[in-house]
Parts: C-alpha cells; structure tokens; sequence
C-alpha cells in the first residue's frame, strides 16, 4: 500500500511548486510530473451498492437524503479533494489557488468557479460565480461586480480569473476573451483560448453546460510523438448524461 506520508507529499505538491489556473478549470503544474501518468474521472454514486455498507457507516452517509445527486470528480489517484467536478444535475465546480505570499494561509485566497444548468426549468437558465475565500474573507462574485481593471475588465455573462499577473508578458486573458466574444464555446476555448494562454499544463477541463459534457485532456509525459502539455493534445468529449447512466459497480465486481 501506500503510505501516509508519501499521500501527504503528494498533496503538498501543488503549494511546493505554486501551481496556478484559471477559472477555465485549467490546472497548471509541470506538464512532466510523475502524476500524470495516473490521470483519473472518478464517479461518485450517491447509493452505495457494496455489502456492510448500511451496517457498517454512520446513519449520516446511509443515503437517506433524495436530494443527493451523482457527480464526477476530475484529477488524480491519490490527490485529496477536487481539481474540477461536475455533477448529474448540471452544477460544476473549478478551483484556482491564489498564492499571493509565502507567509501563513491567512495571506491566501481561494478561487472557485461554480456554475448551473437549470435544465429541467420551463426554460432554460445558466448562471456562474465566482468565488473568493481566505481564512478571513469570504466575497462571491458575478460578471456584474467582478475586479474592473484596465487588465480585467467586466465582460457581460463571462468571470473569470486571469493565471498571471497582469501587465506581464504573458497573453492577457482578457483580451483573448474579448477577440473570441459572443463564441465561446468549448472549441473555441481549446484552440483560442487555453492554447494561446498556455493554461492547463497538466489538467485542461471544459464543461459545455448546454452540451452536458465534459471536454478534458491530460499531459502525456511517456508519449514520444504527440505534444506533452494538456493543452495542446487532443481532447475527450464525454457524455456526461451517459457516464452518469453507467452503473455503479458492486462488490463483487473486486473479488
């Protein structure tokens, strides 16, 4: 097995190398790293199917609630928590760690990119906020009262946050979606956004809401032939209402 240390470097990495993103789902680490070659979607299913679970787990996590929805977590095996996720009720979440000094964590913020599909309404609804956090604040944001900045300025019905400091010499974010406004769809988020930003190293997830689906490629660091970084290979599209249709595996299954 492996051991609680190794699992806690593991996790530690993201701080040790200042891993940054966007609210894309973009995920920036080195494109090399050895954890990616253990890539993984994992589903989670709101009814355990496996034998003991009802005798064995707190009253809590028996599954009672029917509000309790299937969701898919993107990332990798061994990494605790979430990179990016999406579930079957069409509410997706993306994370983005803002490192502003390498004092203690109340000096850091956390930003989160959440969004939802009101797909079975009478008509049809997205919405998507921003959120920041520290140990001291906690603010949510929506295009309308986002940073309004020469280097970030408010685009109607679109937030997000910039992987570099701006002004640098890195592309700005901003003016990639201003060229690309009023068609930003996934496709064109991979090939004129994410590529030309070089975001998305390691993880690049695009969730069409209105596709109910996932676009998402992995770094290849033991492909001799195609490019390594994630943002440059070919991308999966899933059907997320098929994946959701699978079902879960049982037990036996593992024996």
């Amino acid at each position: 097995g492996v051991s609680y240390e190794d699992i806690r470097r593991l996790n530690l990495l993201p701080e040790l190398i200042k891993a940054a993103c966007s609210v894309l789902g973009a995920w920036d680490w080195d494109e090399k790293a050895p954890i990616a070659k253990y890539a993984t979607v994992t589903i989670y299913h709101p009814n355990a199917s496996y034998e003991g679970y009802a005798n064995h787990f707190h009253d809590y996590y028996k599954q009672k609630y029917t509000t309790s929805h299937s969701f898919a977590n993107f990332g990798y095996t061994g990494l605790i928590g979430s990179i990016g996720a999406y579930n079957e009720v069409s509410i997706g979440l993306g994370q983005k760690v803002w490192i502003t000094t390498e004092q203690d964590i109340t000096s850091r913020f956390v930003h989160l990119g959440l969004g939802e599909f009101h797909r079975n309404s009478s008509t049809n609804n997205i919405e998507f906020v921003g959120i920041e956090y520290s140990a001291k604040e906690f603010n949510v944001y929506s295009w309308k009262d986002m940073y309004n900045t020469p280097n970030h300025p408010i685009l109607e019905d679109v937030v997000y946050w910039d992987p570099h400091p701006q002004p640098s010499n890195h592309p700005c974010f901003s003016s990639l979606l201003i060229d690309h406004y009023g068609h930003l769809d996934a496709i064109s988020i991979i090939r004129n956004i994410t590529s030309l930003l070089e975001t998305g190293n390691t993880l690049n997830l695009i969730i069409d809401y209105g596709e109910n689906a996932a676009y998402l490629a992995y770094s290849a660091p033991d492909d001799p032939q195609g490019p390594i970084e994630a943002f440059n290979r070919v991308h999966i599209r899933i059907d997320m209402m098929k994946l959701f249709a699978e079902p879960p595996p049982k037990f036996e299954d593992f024996k």
